[in-house]
């Protein structure tokens, strides 16, 4: 009988000595496959499939592949409404004993302090300002800290550009999973005349089942923001010719399609404006005028679908921008409100009241609904240094040796999220990893242009 043996090899699958060797694709294919199989029973078939049983194949599959391969599961995971803070632990314990057992530790001294830095305000506020019990506390708030250590282990020559593109596309799977289960689960609830047609304001990501024990629970808007950044990904893939562009062409549909049942103003908006970026580099830096007018055929032809087949759904987003008295939704409100209280308290001025703390401070419970100003009252201006230095930190370390024509679409994912957390929360809420994870794998992702000259390189030689 023959023994998989988990290992990357370079470029394909082979069978050596009675082995199965699998590539670095098809070990997370396999992962994939397992996780999802036991995501539906939970979700679908209503099994009681326990945390645990998540967080321990994560943990096997952590140990059995090397840090590169396990990436990609990581961010499968983030996309997925899972118990994601015991898996980033453990995802952490086990990446940090593979670097030291190695002996090679590589961290990136500057963005570690300031992680550091971050704990510690986080670690200060909590226990000035917050009422919640000592035990939920400490969990919650260091486990969402612990998040952000992550790209300190990431900032290392152990991943090569290959982990980083792969970790991108498995990004893409667990968006469409999730959304393809909340969406039957939403329909389940409301039918699925109500979610197409939008009956009562329904939207995609807004109901689930949450009391018959099926955990998959998204805000619309987070949900719509994950299908923006998966069609970035999927732009940068047909891009690069790493997948067909029929098969990206669907995909990129059928993410389309789950934005507007989202009916996310914050989603459609990134997301054109991805489609624009990319159009404009075909048209404007490349020249290339067919590409450009396929690509608006293309898109045209997605709303067209839509407008024709599923009437309801395109009528009830424009609605949602037309029909809505205030366009913002209360936003402009609630930043005015959270500035004002920023400035006031000088205590939170510099060092903010905390992530999560500055509910019970305030006495609000509404989220500030702006990436700026929920740094700004979570951890203050300092805070928002630290930030803006590991944003700066991640961007040098992917387009500091790269052709500046390259970086705009390498950096598109990043690019999508960033913006789109002007609109939602960037820490304190939501899906916090997901703005720093792809700011990172997009910045490194352009490192493909290095590995390519290197490899030159060694031919000529």
């Amino acid at each position: 009988m023959k023994r998989i043996i988990l290992r990357v090899d370079g470029k394909h699958s082979t069978v050596r000595g009675g082995k199965i060797i699998l590539d670095q694709g098809r070990q997370q294919a396999i992962f994939i496959m397992l996780f999802t199989v036991l995501y539906l029973f939970r979700d679908l078939a209503g099994v009681n499939v326990p945390d645990l049983i998540f967080s321990g194949l994560c943990a096997v599959a952590f140990v059995l592949m090397d840090r590169g391969t396990s990436l990609g599961i990581y961010i499968f995971t983030t996309a997925l409404t899972v118990p994601h803070n015991e898996i980033v632990i453990v995802y952490l314990v086990i990446s940090l004993y593979k670097m030291f057992s190695s002996g090679k530790v590589q961290l990136n001294g500057r963005m570690f302090l300031m992680n550091i830095g971050l704990l510690f305000l986080q670690l200060l506020n909590m226990t000035m300002f917050s009422k919640s019990s000592v035990n939920g506390v400490l969990y919650d708030y260091i486990t969402r800290m612990l998040i952000i250590f992550v790209p300190v282990f990431w900032c290392n020559d152990a991943y090569s550009a290959e982990d980083f593109r792969s970790a991108l596309l498995c990004y893409v799977a667990g968006a469409i999973l999730g959304g393809t289960v909340t969406m039957i689960l939403t329909a389940d609830v409301l039918t699925w005349e109500a979610l197409l047609k939008g009956t009562g304001g329904s939207r995609l990501g807004r109901t689930w089942k949450a009391q018959q024990g099926m955990q998959t629970s998204y805000n619309s808007n987070q949900l719509a923001v994950m299908f923006a950044i998966s069609v970035a990904i999927i732009l940068q893939y047909i891009d690069k010719k790493r997948i067909s562009k029929t098969l990206g062409i669907v995909l990129a549909g059928y993410s389309l399609f789950l934005i507007f049942l989202t009916r996310s103003r914050t989603g459609l908006l990134v997301t054109a404006m991805a489609a624009i970026i990319y159009y404009l580099i075909l048209v404007v830096r490349r020249k290339k005028l067919f590409a450009g007018i396929l690509l608006l055929g293309i898109i045209g032809a997605m709303v067209f679908a839509v407008a024709t087949f599923i009437p309801d759904i395109f009528q009830s987003v424009i609605e949602r921008f037309v029909g809505e008295e205030d366009i913002s939704n209360g936003r402009i409100t609630i930043f005015t409100y959270y500035i004002q209280e920023w400035v006031r308290d000088p205590w939170c001025f510099f060092f903010g009241f905390g992530i999560g703390s500055y509910y019970d401070a305030l006495g609000i419970y509404t989220s500030p609904h702006n990436a700026v100003t929920d740094i700004l009252i979570s951890l203050g201006l300092v805070g928002m240094i630290i930030i803006a230095g590991i944003i700066g930190i991640c961007y040098n370390l992917g387009t500091k040796s790269i052709d500046k024509k390259e970086r705009v679409l390498a950096l598109l994912p990043a690019l999508v999220a960033l913006i789109a957390c002007m609109g939602g929360q960037y820490i304190s809420e939501g899906y916090p990893h997901t703005r720093l994870c792809f700011l990172l794998l997009a910045a490194q992702a352009v490192l493909e242009r290095n590995d390519l000259n290197q490899q030159g390189k060694k031919e000529i030689k």
